[in-house]
């Protein structure tokens, strides 16, 4: 059979079953996301193994148990998988000053591998990409040192999670930002001959400033260049904040709370001893900074992605930062096709009675997007208190899900996407997270799914 024989074959079961017939693939209108002109209701959940999560996922799945774990997601009902994509999986390393990348073969043919077997198991894969992962070379990378989960697997040293120049780096267009944007088109690249894919690639979590990187020098040298070319003379942003600094040296970023636990601890810290900054002027233009700098990113990776795929659909998530609030002035920016918004029950009361919470989190997306358009419950999922028993977890969580399936389609969404397919054991908590069980037996809330993964 020909490739382009064989698309449409999988195509056309895929709609199938999902509701809808078979045709030109994933599209959206309106709040829907179609298949081949029919609403389409994404059921999934982030795939993890025991040992292959976040920053390790592709770095040490164990491919032969793909298969089996996606027929049986199928099986239970779920129609989507999301994974890992890390930046530092594919590049492990890179050279700013010669302006060269590594680049990982085998890393990219398992991606294409895991893709085959989705596709086999009638599968949407969503790709979300991350930083948990980074190059080594990145300026400012944190080290993370090697450790032992707690199931004994043996994990190494990596670089990820704190990426110190960003943003600055991407106002001043430096290499290291390149080279990110490189590895957004070169994983595009690997999808082609795949219509199982939607892309995540606009984190909230990874768009923004992490609170530890206040203090970094790029970082403020971008913020006072965009203070200059608004405004060069330092006088005019002393009296508009109630400040004195002597010199562009001194001007910093707001402090509050958040800095005061993380960038103040730095040893010389600017931030050291500071009183928390008003909310006001200063904050304000901290805003009008920061955000258009998030909307310059987006604008950039959609772009890039879109460039290589531009007929794969992309959903950016959205949440509470704390400059800004919710801030739907970074949403829905570039080539954005969707949106994904979750929420996490954090007691037994919440995950007892789910509907109102869910209900809440959707109207804090839909009393503010820009306009109104798909919209994928996800990331969702059940954090487990230290103090309850298993089995009551898991009644709880089965509840939570039941109440997830029927409130989204309730509100129209176009689906949900739970934390996590199985739990794993990079923490204590993630040994509850799953819809299985570490040895793969589904738990009451994935058992009591209604089989059909498109109705």
């Amino acid at each position: 059979m020909s490739l382009r024989r064989h698309l449409a074959a999988w195509a056309a079961l895929a709609c199938a079953l999902a509701g809808a017939p078979a045709g030109a693939g994933l599209t959206v209108s309106g709040r829907d996301i179609l298949c081949d002109g029919k609403p389409l209701f994404l059921r999934g959940a982030y795939y993890v193994q025991p040992a292959a999560s976040h920053q390790y996922f592709l770095i040490e799945l164990d491919e032969e148990q793909l298969a089996r774990d996606f027929r049986a997601a199928r099986q239970a009902g779920l129609n989507c998988v999301a994974i890992s994509v890390n930046w530092g999986e594919f590049m492990p390393s890179l050279d700013v000053a010669e302006r060269r990348v590594e680049w990982d073969a085998a890393v990219a043919q398992r991606l294409r591998r895991l893709l085959d077997c989705a596709r086999r198991e009638n599968l949407i894969v969503n790709l979300w990409f991350c930083t948990a992962r980074m190059p080594a070379g990145v300026p400012g990378a944190k080290w993370n040192e090697p450790q032992t989960d707690r199931c004994g697997h043996e994990h190494a040293g990596f670089y990820g999670y704190v990426w110190d120049n960003y943003p600055g780096c991407v106002q001043f267009d430096e290499f290291e930002w390149q080279a990110f944007l490189d590895f957004h088109r070169r994983v595009a690249a690997l999808t082609r001959g795949y219509d199982n894919v939607i892309l995540d690639p606009l984190d909230w979590q990874h768009l923004n400033m992490n609170y530890w990187s206040w203090a970094n020098a790029r970082n403020l040298a971008a913020w006072r260049a965009w203070l200059q070319a608004a405004k060069a003379e330092l006088s005019h942003w002393n009296t508009r904040w109630g400040e004195a600094n002597a010199s562009w040296q001194d001007v910093v970023f707001p402090m509050d709370d958040w800095v005061r636990k993380t960038a103040a601890r730095h040893a010389g810290s600017p931030y050291a001893g500071k009183p928390n900054t008003p909310e006001g002027p200063k904050t304000q233009d901290f805003r009008a900074w920061h955000d258009g700098l998030c909307n310059d990113v987006a604008k950039a990776i959609t772009g890039a992605l879109k460039q290589v795929r531009p007929d794969l659909l992309i959903g950016q998530r959205v949440d509470l930062w704390h400059y800004g609030d919710w801030r739907a002035n970074t949403w829905a920016v570039g080539k954005v096709d969707f949106l994904f918004h979750g929420w996490y029950s954090n007691t037994p009361e919440e995950a007892r009675d789910a509907r109102p919470h869910i209900e809440g989190a959707v109207r804090h997306v839909t009393e503010r997007w820009p306009r109104p358009m798909p919209l994928v419950f996800w990331e969702t999922g059940m954090t487990v208190p230290a103090d309850l028993a298993r089995a009551e977890a898991e009644r709880l969580q089965a509840l939570q899900l039941a109440a997830t399936e029927t409130t989204t389609r309730a509100l129209g969404l176009s689906g949900w996407m739970w934390w996590t397919w199985r739990d794993y054991c990079l923490s204590d908590t993630a040994l509850h997270y799953g819809l299985t069980r570490l040895d793969a037996t589904p738990k009451p809330a994935l058992t009591g799914l209604p089989s059909d993964a498109g109705e």
